[in-house]
C-alpha cells in the first residue's frame, strides 16, 4: 500500500486540478511532473512511498518528461534535464464549460541547460483534466533563426496496478522490438508476433523492451482490476516497458515489496533522434482514458475474450 507523501496543498510549488467528485490531478512544477490523478477517488498512478518530493531529491514514479535525451547521457543524469528543472506556470488552472480543467506550464533554455545541452528552446506543457481522461500536449519550439538541433523525448510514466502478474499489453501485434536484457549482438532486433505482451510470476528477472512504430492506439488492460487503459497518441512512435523482476537489486528510492504494483511505460522518440529545423516547432499528444468494466469478467475462458468486443 501507498502512505501519503509530505506535500501541502498550499505550496506554491504544487498545482491542484480539481474536477470534483474526486477526481483530481496533481502537478509539482520541479519537472513539471504529475505526482497524483485520482478518478473518483482512485488513484491511477503509482508512486513510492519513500519518495521524497523536494527541490533536490529524485522521485519513483509518477509521469515525468524525457528531454533532451533517453536514457544515460554523458552530460547529466539519466533522461535529461527536463525533469529536474523548476517550470513556469503559463496560465491555469482554468475550468472550461463542460467541467474539465485546462492547465499550461513552460520551460526554456537557460545558462544552466546551455552548459549540457548548447541550444535555445522553448517547451509548453498542456495538460486537461477529464472525467476519465488525462491529454497532455506537449509542444517543443527552436526558436533559433539558423541552428538545427536533435533531441530525443518521452512521458515516462509508472502506472499504478492491483497485480504486476494480471497486466496485459495489447496492440502489438507485428511489431519490431529490441530487448535491452537479452541483447543479442548479431541479432539486435526482433519481431514480435503476439498481439498481447503478459507478466507472470516466471518473469523472474527485470523486462525491459523498445517497441517502434507503435500504432496510435494501445490498450493496458489490468485484469484484477476489470479496468482498460486506453492510450491514444500521435508523435509518439517508440516504447518502452520496463517491468522489474524478482531478482533486480535494491533500488535506493524503491522499497522491494512494491515491484509488484506498477508498469513503466516510455511513449515518445526515445531511440532515434528528432530532428528540428531553425524557425519551427514540434507537437506531441497523448490521452490516457480509464474505462472501468462495472461487470466482473467471466472465470473461465481467456481473459481476454472478455474485451473483444469493446477494444
Amino acid at each position: 500500500m501507498q502512505t501519503h507523501h509530505p506535500i501541502r496543498n498550499d505550496d506554491p510549488r504544487v498545482i491542484r486540478m480539481d474536477r470534483g467528485n474526486y477526481t483530481t490531478c496533481t502537478i509539482i512544477l520541479k519537472g513539471a511532473a504529475v505526482t497524483s490523478w485520482m478518478i473518483e477517488g482512485a488513484e491511477q498512478i503509482f508512486l513510492s512511498r519513500i519518495s521524497k518530493l523536494d527541490d533536490y531529491s529524485k522521485y519513483r514514479g509518477g509521469i515525468s518528461l524525457i528531454f533532451p535525451h533517453y536514457e544515460s547521457w554523458i552530460y547529466g543524469r539519466n533522461h535529461g534535464f527536463a525533469r529536474d528543472l523548476m517550470w513556469s506556470l503559463q496560465s491555469g488552472p482554468i475550468t472550461d464549460k463542460n467541467g474539465d480543467v485546462h492547465l499550461t506550464l513552460f520551460l526554456t533554455s537557460n545558462c544552466f541547460t546551455k552548459s549540457s545541452w548548447n541550444y535555445d528552446f522553448e517547451m509548453h506543457y498542456s495538460l486537461i483534466l477529464k472525467s476519465s481522461e488525462l491529454e497532455t500536449k506537449l509542444i517543443i519550439v527552436n526558436p533559433s533563426p539558423s541552428i538545427t538541433f536533435e533531441f530525443q523525448f518521452g512521458q515516462h510514466w509508472y502506472v499504478k496496478v492491483k497485480d504486476v502478474t494480471k497486466v496485459f499489453f495489447q496492440g502489438l501485434k507485428g511489431l519490431t522490438y529490441i530487448d535491452k536484457m537479452n541483447v543479442n549482438p548479431n541479432i539486435p532486433f526482433l519481431v514480435r508476433t503476439n498481439d498481447v505482451l503478459t507478466f507472470t510470476d516466471d518473469n523472474k528477472e527485470s523486462i525491459d523492451q523498445v517497441y517502434f512504430d507503435t500504432p496510435d492506439e494501445l490498450n493496458i488492460i489490468s485484469e484484477e482490476e476489470n479496468k482498460i487503459i486506453k492510450i491514444t497518441k500521435a508523435n509518439m512512435p517508440d516504447l518502452n516497458i520496463w517491468v522489474p523482476g524478482k531478482k533486480i537489486p535494491k533500488i535506493n528510492d524503491l522499497d522491494l515489496d512494491e515491484c509488484a504494483y506498477f508498469v513503466v511505460t516510455d511513449f515518445g522518440q526515445i531511440y532515434h533522434t528528432k530532428v528540428l529545423p531553425p524557425m519551427s516547432r514540434f507537437v506531441t499528444t497523448q490521452t490516457i482514458e480509464v474505462i472501468k468494466i462495472r461487470t466482473p469478467p467471466p472465470k473461465h475462458g481467456h481473459f481476454l475474450d472478455y474485451f473483444e468486443d469493446i477494444c
